[in-house]
């Protein structure tokens, strides 16, 4: 083990107003995170006061998922649909949910996060840090951030408030919205007071809607 890393597994499953959670948590010095979602309808990514990263499934059962934390030089932090599998005359029948669930994600301050997903919706709320998002098709909706921000989608709704930052949007067949302003030509690029902070989005068919704060 490194030294000055130390690391706590907790894995809690139980049933609160019919509702069962999955919980896994890492208390980890490292910088750098990678998160995996298979079977998510949802994600929101929220600020963890300590150095405790943590991820919660609600609404899922587990007997149809599994949530991984591996630590090496980076956090890789995965949520996994089991095959459940059985084998009848050499025919196997893959079990599914019946719902995907809905995932929180908390990461400390100033790390360097990545999500990576098919179809899914992103929310963040006063995220500080970098984050990379790179995703099929879904909604991406990003409150009040401090950090570079980078998102990469092929359609879906990326919608973001933004101070302080320097802006980087480019999507080939969707439209750009700032503030009451018509659609805008892509690319867009654009500094919103002081470029402290960076967002980039780069998509196919994507719109994107920006509220400068």
């Amino acid at each position: 083990m490194k030294k000055g890393i130390f690391i706590v597994f907790v894995l809690i499953s139980f049933y609160s107003n019919s509702q069962q959670i999955l919980k896994k948590s890492l208390l980890s010095t490292l910088k750098n995170v990678e998160v995996f979602l298979d079977g998510v309808d949802e994600v929101t990514i929220e600020h963890a006061a300590s150095n405790l990263f943590e991820i919660e499934l609600i609404e899922a059962d587990d007997k149809f998922y599994e949530i991984q934390i591996n630590e090496k030089e980076v956090i890789q932090i995965k949520v996994v649909l089991k095959e459940q599998i059985e084998l009848n005359q050499q025919n196997k029948f893959c079990v599914i949910p019946p719902y995907y669930a809905n995932c929180i994600v908390r990461i400390p301050s100033n790390i360097n996060t990545t999500i990576f997903a098919e179809n899914i919706n992103v929310k963040t709320s006063d995220f500080s840090g970098n984050l990379h998002v790179y995703i099929n098709k879904g909604n991406v909706k990003l409150e009040k951030f401090n950090g570079d921000i980078a998102v990469k989608l092929f359609a879906g709704t990326v919608e973001a408030k933004v101070k302080n930052a320097k802006i980087d949007v480019q999507t080939n067949k969707g439209d750009i919205f700032l503030d009451s302003q018509k659609s805008i030509p892509s690319p867009l690029l654009k500094t919103i007071g002081k470029p402290i902070n960076h967002l980039t989005v780069t998509s196919i068919n994507a719109n994107v809607l920006l509220t400068t704060l």
